[in-house]
């Protein structure tokens, strides 16, 4: 059992990393389609995006709103943990690049 339980979470792990690769490409659909239909997102407070919230929902409003305030959409990432619960998971990471209007 602790072996698949272990299973589990490398699984689930996977898959949300590859989540967050899609979700930091503005990729749409290839996010949407790692995620189970319920999943929802939170969001540091600093985005001016009401969450928590359904992913689906508020996708198309950061990749829209958000993303282009970068420059050329761009922006580096640091995940500093992860936190997985058999089908639960929780990474927390560190966005940061030059917006058009500066540095954040």
């Amino acid at each position: 059992m602790e072996m698949e339980t272990g299973a589990i979470v490398a699984s689930t792990r996977k898959v949300a990393l590859a989540f967050l690769s899609a979700y930091w490409r503005a990729e749409l659909s290839a996010a949407l389609a790692l995620c189970a239909g319920d999943a929802v997102i939170e969001l540091p407070k600093s985005i001016a995006i009401v969450t928590p919230a359904l992913i689906r929902d508020v996708l198309p409003g950061i990749f829209s709103e958000v993303y282009q305030r970068f420059v050329d959409g761009r922006f580096d990432v640091v995940i500093e943990r992860t936190v997985v619960e058999e089908n639960v998971v929780f990474i927390e990471y560190r966005a940061s690049g030059d917006l058009k209007t500066g540095h954040v």
